[in-house]
């Protein structure tokens, strides 16, 4: 969605180190995320993969380490630094403006975290609320809408930044599974702009409809980085995310 992309990897992560107290969160964790790659990033709860959001977004500082976004280090800069460099992302708890209708919501992201003219952000923000499914909402209050649109709204906000690279966090928990084929098709379109796309989910018949390759954090660490199908049956993966019983 924006307008150029730098030659090489889109995201990279270089030893990257976090820990709260004695928990490990991120123990000399590395990846790489091509333009325009899906990846998937799955994991046990409480394996730290929203606080892996939260490094790369910039809403906690790493301990040690680089990340790298779109060609620039962004180690040390702020999150608003880091959107207007292409990075967006979405929150488990949707946290819209809740008295400013949806379009005005969208309208705010496109001027200050894509840079546009209001002008612009206007005829962006209808495109945002076409690919979204959200015309019919644009005039209500963010604050009325149920959690399931304000979910949908929550991805259309990360979107209307026009991001290179898209960190969504299991946005498909609590939909029906009409609704989590329709999240599918709004991610595809996505993805088919050239976006790049981390996306943690739970929720894995939506994951693996369009995941690209899908990582499995544990411990603080990758146990498993592959192309969906075979990172599932892993006997490892199957052990530690699944359950299952040697």
């Amino acid at each position: 969605m924006r307008d150029t992309q730098v030659a090489g990897t889109a995201l990279s992560l270089r030893n990257v180190c976090k820990r709260f107290g004695k928990t490990i969160i991120a123990n000399d964790l590395s990846m790489d995320c091509a333009h325009g790659e899906l990846v998937g990033v799955i994991g046990p709860n409480g394996a730290g993969k929203s606080t892996l959001f939260n490094l790369i977004s910039g809403d906690i500082a790493v301990d040690s380490g680089e990340i790298e976004a779109n060609g620039q280090i962004v180690t040390a800069l702020k999150p608003f630094e880091r959107n207007r460099l292409g990075v967006a992302r979405s929150y488990q708890v949707p946290k819209p403006f809740g008295r400013m209708s949806v379009a005005e919501n969208l309208e705010v992201s496109a001027i200050f975290g894509a840079g546009l003219r209001r002008s612009d952000a206007r005829s962006w923000v209808d495109e945002v609320l076409s690919l979204s499914g959200l015309q019919a909402q644009r005039d209500l209050l963010a604050g009325s809408l149920p959690l399931l649109v304000r979910k949908r709204l929550e991805l259309a906000r990360a979107v209307a930044t026009k991001p290179a690279i898209l960190l969504l966090d299991e946005i498909a928990g609590g939909l029906t599974d009409a609704e989590v084929d329709d999240l599918v098709s709004i991610i595809r379109a996505i993805a088919s702009q050239g976006v790049t796309i981390l996306w943690v989910e739970h929720v894995l018949r939506a994951l693996t409809k369009v995941a690209d390759r899908v990582l499995v954090l544990h411990g603080g660490t990758w146990i498993a980085d592959g192309a969906p199908e075979a990172v599932m049956i892993d006997p490892e993966v199957q052990r530690i995310y699944f359950g299952a019983v040697e």
